[in-house]
């Protein structure tokens, strides 16, 4: 499985400056992996991609195939003595058996909470078939500051723009 998270938006600041120091937990069946903490946010930018290698599936390959198993995404907000849930998200991976290889595209996912949508969360998530009949790896992404980055063909396109205030006041 290849986690591919970008970042997040209107997470919940749960510390009392407002902000939060959110990481991101990958859980997909026998395996997790988490991201790097981004300090003082409620938009973090991970660009990280997170392999989880040899994760094993039960069953036939055509259920899987029609119906492979959900990715669990925790996010978290991390302090000295305690991790503070921020939120999760739940979906499914797009899964590669067999044929071409074809970038998937990033796409955003809600990020739940106990009472309301906590944010959103730029990924994507790519499962592939290993072994006799699977679909050979495309490339490592680039591995820079101990860690793999989203690729580029996958990474959102950015503008620069500017943004301009107008303040009117009165005087009494």
């Amino acid at each position: 499985l290849r986690a591919y998270l970008y970042q997040a938006r209107g997470v919940l600041g749960a510390d009392p400056s407002g902000y939060s120091d959110p990481y991101a937990r990958v859980v997909f069946g026998n395996r997790s992996a988490v991201t790097h903490t981004i300090k003082e946010t409620c938009s973090p930018v991970w660009n990280t991609t997170l392999i989880l290698d040899a994760v094993e599936l039960c069953g036939y390959p055509e259920d899987i195939a029609s119906n492979p198993p959900f990715i669990v995404i925790d996010l978290f907000d991390e302090d000295v003595l305690t991790h503070d849930k921020l939120g999760r998200v739940v979906c499914k991976p797009t899964l590669f058996t067999n044929g071409r290889y074809s970038c998937s595209k990033l796409k955003w996912y809600e990020i739940g909470g106990v009472k309301k949508c906590k944010g959103d969360l730029l990924a994507a998530f790519e499962l592939f078939k290993l072994g006799d009949g699977g679909i050979e790896l495309p490339l490592m992404p680039r591995f820079e500051n101990q860690k793999y980055l989203v690729p580029p063909e996958m990474s959102p396109e950015k503008q620069l723009m500017r943004v301009e205030v107008l303040t009117v006041g009165c005087a009494a």
